[in-house]
């Protein structure tokens, strides 16, 4: 009996010191629960939270896209503008370059025409002394025509005198060949 009483006084005490280690795994087990609750529980606010930052990383996602699309937009427009101005651009050049050689050209034509104005008033300053000189022989030619009008006035006047004195020498001529036969009769 005393060593059934000992074999049961050591089975109670094993049974106890296991009831107590299984009482310790219930509060460890509680205690694991209970922290898994609260994790659990901090998981499903993770999970709000991140369902909430998804909502606002996916409208974000689509105003960065609409802002994306309207960038691209202004990009395109800008490009063109951009290509336009270019092509504005190009035009001024072209145009400078085709106004500096019309303007080289202008210049070397005013150069030609310089030359051509000298050379005529060369030519106009030649032709007005010569028609001076034309002028002044055509004076003289006036003058020595009239000198000549007034000699051949005075050989006409001595032409008329000498016709005047041969008439009337004639005339006594006869007149004393008539008084010679006269006489010869």
């Amino acid at each position: 009996v005393h060593l059934l009483m000992q074999e049961l006084s050591e089975e109670q005490s094993s049974r106890n010191s296991e009831a107590s280690e299984v009482e310790r795994l219930i509060a460890s087990i509680s205690w694991q629960a209970t922290v898994l609750k609260s994790e659990s529980i901090q998981v499903k606010v993770l999970d709000e939270e991140r369902d909430l930052l998804r909502h606002e990383l996916g409208e974000q996602a689509t105003m960065l896209c609409s802002q994306g699309k309207a960038l691209e937009a202004e990009e395109a427009v800008a490009r063109d503008s951009h290509n336009e101005w270019e092509a504005i651009v190009t035009t001024i050049q072209e145009t400078r370059a085709k106004f500096t050689a019309e303007a080289d050209e202008h210049a070397s034509l005013l150069v030609e025409m310089r030359s051509e104005c000298a050379r005529a008033r060369s030519e106009r300053d030649a032709h007005a002394r010569a028609m001076c000189m034309v002028h002044e022989e055509r004076e003289a030619m006036a003058m020595e025509a009239a000198e000549k009008k007034q000699v051949l006035a005075r050989l006409s006047q001595q032409e008329d005198a000498l016709g005047a004195e041969r008439a009337r020498v004639q005339d006594f001529k006869e007149k004393h060949r008539f008084a010679e036969k006269r006489i010869a009769e």
